[in-house]
């Protein structure tokens, strides 16, 4: 039905409305199904790609980034990135994403992952 809508989808310029917006979902999910599909398969390069050490690691860790990277980002200098143009702002903003990335491994780490063994424990009681 996606590619159905994608490839018969009128064109009614930029007021289109729900339609438009309907059909441009429908142009996005094929790929997004495709990719889902090949993942989920575990074959293909993306699906080697994102299987490796660093990103498995990443991925386990990533609500632990999710929760700790904000606080972090303001009390350290995103204002700063976000009002520089030129290349000390971007080495900046590498700089911060990296250790809000260790910050957010500690906290899953350290934190997140005792505190999981603990509600186990507790639970089985």
């Amino acid at each position: 039905v996606a590619s159905i809508v994608t490839v018969v989808r009128p064109w009614d310029g930029p007021t289109a409305g729900l339609w438009r917006v309907a059909s441009f979902g429908a142009l996005y999910s094929i790929p997004f199904i495709l990719l889902l599909w090949s993942l989920a398969s575990g074959r293909g390069r993306v699906a080697r790609f994102l299987s490796t050490a660093p990103l498995r690691s990443l991925g386990v860790s990533s609500f632990a980034l999710y929760l700790t990277h904000r606080p972090f980002l303001e009390v350290l200098g995103a204002d700063v990135v976000r009002e520089s143009n030129n290349l000390a702002g971007w080495l900046l903003m590498l700089a911060l994403l990296g250790f809000t990335m260790v910050i957010g491994e500690g906290a899953h780490r350290y934190i997140e992952r005792p505190c999981h063994k603990l509600l186990i424990k507790l639970q089985r009681r």
